[in-house]
């Protein structure tokens, strides 16, 4: 609908990455208070002020008041309900599964959410196609309200939220500290936040590849963006369901995936071919995820689970550094010479991390 509005990669990109600009933000001080206080608490309030913000643009909509100011204002919103979303119910699931499960559970979770990627593009399109964007409105402010009821219902855990009185901003320093004096953590954070800044700007982008590419509709959009869920949702069961062993060779494997795939799309512009390589990329950028999160999670103290989850939110912040200069050379150069330039920067960062850093091949 924004690209309908302004014909403009650029502002596309803006609002496509305007909600990661108050992760990037918010992210540190979020994952200080899902250490802090109680993470139910906090991912019930977070879920209502998606509800919330849900019901306002249906209206806008519904009444033709809406201007594509208001995606940008809802998007940049949004950012920060999700920035203290994430890091609680993140680091909340620790304390429901044991700890030997946790790998699977992380796995189990991301397939869910690549589940809601699948199916809610491809329902949205079709919807938006026959019914308008009023209609999509609703039914994603009723799934909402669904998120808040289901959440009401999980049991209480066993670990509580921290008793101390210590200051917000002396937990958050605490917790920088001991992250960053963490070796491996660190280049973690340093390796997703690479990986990302290269994979992150194809989703936003997909409107113009559809239009200007394609030559396509609203449900073939739906189609493409369900690709890219199924892609991660087959890479995360295929996770769940692997052992313990060589998962960090595996995180830079997918580089050379996503990289091959954004590759063969500039290369390929044929809808058909389209649909195959974003189910390559969806795997391999879809994957990423819970693999860093395993790694992360498995590698920091309980007390400091939510702040590390914090710093992940800090890497889907930084995603308008790519999606925004990505809009711009779109409107310059077309999408396919961008598109092709990102998979080449994935494959050339990838061999580089392979060749020189060991510890990570062979981290399990």
């Amino acid at each position: 609908m924004v690209y309908k509005l302004t014909e403009s990669a650029t502002i596309l990109g803006i609002v496509g990455g305007s909600s990661a600009l108050p992760m990037l933000i918010l992210a540190p001080i979020a994952g200080t208070v899902a250490d802090k206080f109680k993470r139910k608490n906090i991912v019930l309030i977070c879920q209502s002020g998606s509800v919330l913000l849900a019901t306002t643009m249906t209206i806008l909509i519904l009444t033709d008041l809406i201007k594509w100011q208001y995606f940008l204002i809802t998007g940049i919103s949004q950012g920060a309900v999700w920035a203290f979303n994430a890091p609680a119910r993140q680091a909340w699931l620790p304390q429901i599964v044991p700890k030997d499960k946790l790998h699977n559970a992380i796995s189990l979770i991301s397939a869910g959410m690549s589940s809601a990627f699948i199916i809610a593009p491809a329902i949205a399109g079709f919807i938006y196609e026959f019914n308008g964007p009023g209609a999509v409105y609703m039914l994603v402010t009723f799934s909402a309200s669904i998120a808040v009821l289901t959440t009401v219902f999980i049991r209480k855990t066993k670990i509580e939220a921290s008793t101390t009185k210590t200051r917000i901003i002396h937990e958050m320093i605490d917790g920088w500290k001991y992250m960053l004096g963490e070796r491996n953590v660190r280049l973690l954070f340093i390796l997703g936040a690479l990986f990302t800044l290269l994979w992150s700007p194809i989703q936003p982008l997909l409107p113009v590849v559809v239009e200007l590419v394609y030559e396509k509709d609203a449900k073939s959009l739906g189609l493409l963006s369900s690709m890219i869920g199924l892609g991660a949702l087959l890479g995360n069961f295929i996770v769940a369901s692997l052992p313990r062993k060589k998962r960090g060779l595996l995180l830079i494997s997918l580089a050379f995936i996503s990289g091959s795939a954004l590759l063969g799309i500039s290369l390929f512009p044929v809808f058909v071919v389209g649909l195959l390589l974003l189910l390559i990329q969806g795997f391999g950028s879809g994957t990423q995820y819970p693999i860093l999160q395993i790694l992360v999670m498995e590698k920091v103290d309980e007390h400091y689970r939510g702040r590390a989850m914090g710093f992940i939110m800090m890497i889907w912040g930084i995603m308008p550094l790519a999606v925004f200069p990505a809009g711009i050379a779109v409107d310059i150069w077309g999408p396919t010479i961008v598109i092709g330039a990102l998979g080449l920067g994935l494959l050339l960062s990838g061999s580089i991390i392979m060749i020189t850093q060991k510890w990570l091949r062979d981290m399990d």
